[in-house]
């Protein structure tokens, strides 16, 4: 749901918290890399997708618009950087 503050609009979702999804979001995979040393910096490439058990229902406005959020949520307690290459959504009407 998007709110107005009266200066800014502001998101307000229950998507969960890190591993755990919530009814308006969820985890599609981690983040994390094969280096099992935390002090040395390496970067990959990975393909992440959502369970097929999982499932969103999302209701669009009269004109037919909705909102897709897309980020992170970390439990290491230090600088995250991620790169999205892609994004793919699949939208299937019900009703």
């Amino acid at each position: 749901m998007t709110v107005f503050d009266g200066r800014d609009f502001r998101v307000n979702l229950a998507r969960g918290n890190q591993a755990v999804g919530g009814p308006q979001g969820g985890p599609v995979g981690t983040i994390a890399n094969t280096v099992a040393d935390c002090g040395t910096r390496r970067w990959e490439s990975k393909r992440l997708a959502t369970p097929s058990a999982f499932g969103l229902t999302v209701t669009a406005d009269a004109r037919g618009t909705a909102w897709l959020l897309v980020g992170m949520d970390s439990g290491f307690e230090a600088l995250s950087r991620i790169y999205l290459q892609r994004v793919v959504v699949q939208l299937t009407p019900t009703g």
